[in-house]
């Protein structure tokens, strides 16, 4: 390949990137991410209407029907998260060439940055309130039906539900009763999926994460929750770069989890070497803390 940059050779390495954020992305893909076009071109933060509950009311004959007003509320979400990962390979000819190379060191700045989205998703356990569980004592089927329970009577929907926990209360519900997780129950295949879930329990989909918050050592923060809890708003950023600067950019969005990367690629005469970023921009709120559940353990 020539020494030369061109948008196909970041296109090509934006791909890659794509490619390798799918096999480490849990959380993105499990809450609200529909309001991306709404920032796609402009605008630091976003309003996510909240529409208020209506009531069914009774019709008899020759009455009139019941007018309710309506009020609606709206959560701001705030696109102030702008996380890169940045390496250089020396010598041009080798960085463009070796695929090898390039491609593990994508693979890495990649595990950066999807860790960095998911722990942000994780952190909003702070804005439920009236945790279940207790610091230090493994979770039980007996606390995810009590999950269960709170989210059913937060008025969640029975779909789309996610038990999120680390490794050692998913280890913890296996070594108490092994048919508590069935791996696919509904589908009937027997190996683990690649989007993450372990198997399904009281109509959870149960994630495994090693990147749930733990603070003061001991205390875990794990989450029962439906996906309308919270928002991820993803917005593109620009690749229109001055020309003849010798960069090229490229961006890439995954339909799964709505995010999307911009890939940077450059000489940097410092190092003698391509340069490649990957950066995204996004925010993330709470939306509806009843429909979500703090689980300690």
């Amino acid at each position: 390949m020539g020494n030369t940059f061109s948008v196909h050779n970041a296109q090509i390495v934006a791909m890659e990137a794509l490619a390798q954020l799918r096999k480490n992305i849990v959380l993105a893909k499990r809450v609200r991410r529909d309001y991306d076009n709404e920032v796609a071109q402009y605008g630091s933060s976003v309003k996510i209407p909240k529409f208020a509950a209506l009531a069914a009311n009774t019709k008899t004959g020759g009455s009139n029907v019941t007018v309710q007003d309506i009020t609606s509320d709206s959560v701001t979400v705030t696109l102030n998260k702008h996380k890169e990962a940045t390496f250089v390979i020396e010598d041009l000819e080798k960085a463009l060439s070796r695929n090898d190379l390039l491609a593990g060191y994508m693979g890495s700045a990649m595990i950066a940055l999807a860790e960095k989205v998911e722990a942000d998703i994780a952190d909003l356990y702070s804005g439920l309130s009236a945790p279940i569980g207790t610091y230090g004592v493994d979770i039980t089927r007996a606390l995810v039906l009590l999950a269960r329970k709170t989210l059913t009577d937060g008025k969640a929907p029975t779909q789309d539900r996610t038990l999120f926990l680390g490794t050692k209360d998913v280890s913890a519900l296996l070594a108490a009763d092994t048919s508590l997780l069935t791996q696919f129950q509904v589908t009937g295949q027997t190996t683990q999926r690649e989007d993450g879930i372990v198997g399904r329990l009281y109509g959870f989909d149960v994630m495994e994460s090693q990147i749930p918050p733990v603070t003061s050592s001991t205390h875990q923060h794990n989450m029962a929750f439906h996906k309308d809890f919270a928002a991820l708003v993803v917005r593109p950023l620009p690749t229109d770069f001055p020309v003849n600067m010798g960069v090229v950019a490229a961006i890439a969005q995954d339909p799964d989890s709505g995010l999307a990367l911009r890939t940077i690629l450059t000489y940097n005469k410092d190092r003698l070497g391509v340069q490649c970023t990957v950066d995204i921009l996004y925010g993330t709120s709470v939306l509806r803390p009843e429909i979500a559940v703090e689980v300690e353990s």
